[in-house]
Order: C-alpha cells, then sequence, then structure tokens
C-alpha cells in the first residue's frame, strides 16, 4: 500500500513538473511569436522624426541644419489623428521646422500644436495633413504594465529605422522625485539617442508608454506611462479649444 502511494506520489510529481516544462517553452513560444507579429502590427503607426533648424555662423551667415531628432507615434482624439513625441526632441528649437518620416520612406511637414518641455513633462504634439498618401495606423492605449510584464520598443536610434528591443518591465510607477514626481515605467529594453519618443508596447500590441530616457551602460530605461500620454492629451485639446 506504501509503494503504491509512493508510486503516485511521484508521478504526481513528474506529472506537475511535465506541466510546468510545457509551461515554459509555451511561452518562450509565445514571446517568439508575439514580438514579430506586434512589430509588424505596429510599423505603420510609428516614424522617425527630424528637426531643420536655422543656425546662425560666427560671420553671420545663416546655415540650415538638418539633424536626427527622435521617434514619433500616430495616436487618435477626438475623431482625429495626431502624431505624439517627446517635448525635449524640441527643446533646443521649438520654433524649428519638424517633418516625419514613414517606415516606407515618405516623408512629411509636421506642425507643433503642443509643448511640454523636458522639466514639465517631455510631452509633443504635432499636426499633419492627412491628404497625403501614407498608411497611418494609430495605436490603442493599453493599462500600465506589471513588474516581470515582457514589453517591446520601436524607435529609431541614431537614424536606424525601425529599431526594435524587447524587455522586462522592473517597475510600472517608478517615482523620480528629483524631477517634479513624475511617474515611470522602468524597463530593460535598452534604448539609445533616436528612441525617445517611440513606442513601449505591450505584446497585444497595444501602446503602454512612451520611450524618454535611459542609463547607458546598465540597461535601464524609463518610459512615460499611457496614463500619463492621456492626460497630457486632454490638456492639449482643450488649451487649443480655448485658442482657437
Amino acid at each position: 500500500m506504501k509503494k503504491r502511494r509512493v508510486i503516485v506520489v511521484i508521478l504526481a510529481v513528474m506529472a506537475i513538473l511535465l506541466l510546468s516544462s510545457c509551461a515554459i517553452t509555451a511561452r518562450r513560444e509565445n514571446l517568439r511569436q508575439a514580438v514579430p507579429r506586434v512589430v509588424r502590427q505596429s510599423l505603420n503607426s510609428i516614424v522617425m522624426i527630424k528637426l531643420t533648424s536655422e543656425i546662425k555662423t560666427d560671420d553671420g551667415k545663416t546655415e540650415i541644419s538638418e539633424e536626427f531628432s527622435g521617434t514619433g507615434f500616430f495616436i487618435g482624439y477626438g475623431g482625429d489623428i495626431y502624431i505624439v513625441s517627446a517635448g525635449h526632441l524640441a527643446d533646443e528649437d521649438p520654433s524649428g521646422v519638424f517633418s516625419a518620416e514613414t517606415v516606407d520612406g515618405k516623408r512629411f511637414p509636421l506642425k507643433i500644436i503642443y509643448y511640454k518641455d523636458r522639466y514639465s513633462g517631455d510631452f509633443a504634439l504635432f499636426s499633419f495633413d492627412k491628404g497625403m498618401n501614407i498608411t497611418i495606423t494609430p495605436l490603442d492605449l493599453g493599462e500600465t504594465p506589471k513588474t516581470g510584464d515582457w514589453v517591446i520598443s520601436i524607435g529609431a536610434p541614431f537614424g536606424v529605422f525601425p529599431f526594435v528591443t524587447v524587455g522586462v518591465v522592473s517597475s510600472g510607477a517608478y517615482d523620480l522625485d528629483e524631477e517634479g514626481g513624475f511617474v515611470y515605467i522602468l524597463y530593460s529594453a535598452e534604448i539609445n539617442p533616436g528612441n525617445s519618443g517611440g513606442p513601449l508596447l505591450d505584446l497585444e500590441g497595444k501602446l503602454v508608454g512612451m520611450n524618454l530616457k535611459t542609463v547607458h551602460g546598465v540597461a535601464i530605461s524609463f518610459a512615460a506611462p499611457a496614463a500619463r500620454i492621456k492626460k497630457y492629451m486632454r490638456e492639449a485639446m482643450k488649451s487649443l479649444s480655448i485658442q482657437k
């Protein structure tokens, strides 16, 4: 009788281990399938943003300087479509000329209509001509990710577009007291100059944050949560309606 019980216990443990192994394998397979699927479905939602500025030389002449700036993404609000990006892309020259480039190389002008610099929220909202022949797929807003959730960052670091990195959320609500108490998503997907303003996506392809900055050498990155983006969109619409 005891031998039979021991055998039953052993078989039960083996079954649990087998199921756990299958579950881990399934999760790995799901991740391998989810990342390329999300990337493919999101590419028409993301743009590379460039800034053109007029620079005065030492001899008083004016030179046109075009520099790669960052990343942005389409988002729908109030029945219209806009492009959202990081505010610090415009800090050096808010009055400069901005343009966007799609993943298939189509380029079009942008107009900055609402702006918060890096110290007051780090958010920029752009309008553009909807009559152009470009494919637009606005991103859906998701929920704040939890610790341990996988996230996908898509951007244009150093002008390489699209560039994809994958990581894990360490904190969905990390508070940086030295920056006015702004809450960030802390995650391990490495980002570089040019990723700023790009989307942070969950495995369903929903927007959970906007890439803003990183700590180089230790793979710690920071993103504004989707809730902050939604809040600033409301502020922008209110401000724009008052201006009208």
